[in-house]
């Protein structure tokens, strides 16, 4: 919708994306996850940016009923961080699509000689852009990447630690 996110007809405003009141409307025990950069006002001073890892955390109480907790973590980032991963990602991107186009030009591209070479650099591309996953859960996610991990211990296990 109008200043809201998401695709198809529906979506979530910025507001309600801020204030949390958007988990509201998920299925009971619908497991989510989320990252959000924060920092200075101006965005361009990276000092005091920060990356906020979340999870959401269902447990089922006494008497089924359903509980939601928010488990969360502010990162700050070394100065230049964010920059330098954002940079890599543009870069490996760039690279594609020059490569996409260079190919769709060549008159014989769709040869089994042209194809061979286009895979092998798309295969190259996506190792660099695996690297580049990498860096980000080491730099900018840090430990605090199992907030975002598909296997989650059940809130019960979580709860009695």
């Amino acid at each position: 919708g109008p200043g809201g996110l998401g695709g198809g007809g529906g979506g979530i405003s910025v507001g309600r994306l801020l204030d949390g009141s958007w988990l509201s409307e998920l299925p009971s025990g619908q497991p989510v996850a989320w990252v959000a950069l924060v920092g200075q006002e101006d965005g361009e001073d990276e000092q005091g940016e920060a990356l906020v890892v979340a999870r959401a955390v269902h447990s089922t109480e006494n008497g089924g009923r359903t509980r939601c907790r928010i488990v969360a973590h502010r990162r700050p980032l070394r100065p230049g961080a964010r920059r330098e991963v954002e940079e890599e990602v543009n870069r490996i991107n760039w690279e594609n699509q020059l490569g996409v186009r260079a190919h769709a030009e060549k008159p014989d591209g769709d040869s089994p000689p042209e194809r061979a070479v286009f895979w092998g650099e798309r295969r190259r591309l996506d190792k660099q852009l695996g690297l580049a996953a990498e860096k980000l859960e080491q730099d900018l996610l840090g430990p605090w990447r199992f907030l975002l991990s598909a296997f989650w211990p059940a809130a019960s296990s979580i709860e009695a630690a």
